[in-house]
């Protein structure tokens, strides 16, 4: 078991190192398939964890909470979703109050994007 956390330890570190020299850099590219991957991290760890229900919510929070670059995760949800980050947020925020108005027995008004 103890070298399993060893090999997602290193695994996080290789990642750093990655996130850091991309951030040394000032013009980078990604990927299709590296932006998606982080773009499934970021959508994970906010359906995960809720952040986008606080309001004020940031993208160097998220940067901070995530161990991704703000550069990393704004060129990712640029590039691969078609939109910015408040885009994102907001988005899962109205795709939550349609579940919520969905699921509630009372009555049922349309949310629109």
């Amino acid at each position: 078991m103890n070298g399993n956390k060893d090999g997602r330890i290193m695994a996080n570190k290789d990642i750093q190192k990655e996130i850091r020299s991309l951030d040394d850099t000032a013009q980078f590219t990604l990927s299709t398939r590296q932006m998606a991957e982080y773009c499934q991290r970021i959508v994970a760890y906010l359906e995960t964890e809720k952040r986008y229900r606080e309001p004020g919510y940031s993208l160097w929070e998220l940067s901070r909470d995530t161990g991704i670059s703000t550069k990393i995760i704004s060129k990712s949800i640029n590039g691969y979703m078609g939109r910015n980050f408040y885009d994102l947020i907001n988005r899962m925020r109205i795709e939550e109050a349609k579940k919520d108005v969905a699921g509630d027995g009372c009555n049922k008004q349309s949310v629109d994007d």
